[in-house]
């Protein structure tokens, strides 16, 4: 019998002037929420490509003009999910941008110490 060992996660504490772990800064937070949001969008998109995907392998089954019509109305949702994938990056862009910009911000903060 295979067992899993559950692994609590690693929580890293920082520490102020010793009094102990500091709270996330309200920018911190929001790239957090940001982030994760991201990521559902990601899984859906991700989902909603492979549900057109097989809709357009069924499509192509389907008895006369209906392939046509149908295809025609898949590329248009299709055109809808690419503009929402590249949005999505366009996001994500910048979100690890400003991540960057906040990490360069607290180096250069700390050796001017």
């Amino acid at each position: 019998k295979e067992e899993k060992e559950e692994k609590e996660p690693v929580k890293e504490e920082t520490e102020e002037d010793g009094e102990g772990k500091t709270e996330p800064s309200p920018l911190e937070e929001a790239l957090a929420a940001m982030n994760n949001a991201a990521q559902v969008a990601s899984r859906q998109l991700s989902s909603a490509k492979t549900t057109l995907a097989v809709k357009r392998i069924s499509a192509k089954r389907l008895p006369g003009n209906a392939p046509a019509t149908c295809l025609e109305q898949l590329d248009a949702l299709q055109k809808r999910l690419d503009a929402a994938m590249k949005r999505l990056a366009e996001v994500r862009r910048g979100s690890t941008d400003r991540q960057y910009a906040k990490a360069r911000k607290a180096m250069a903060q700390s050796i001017e110490q």
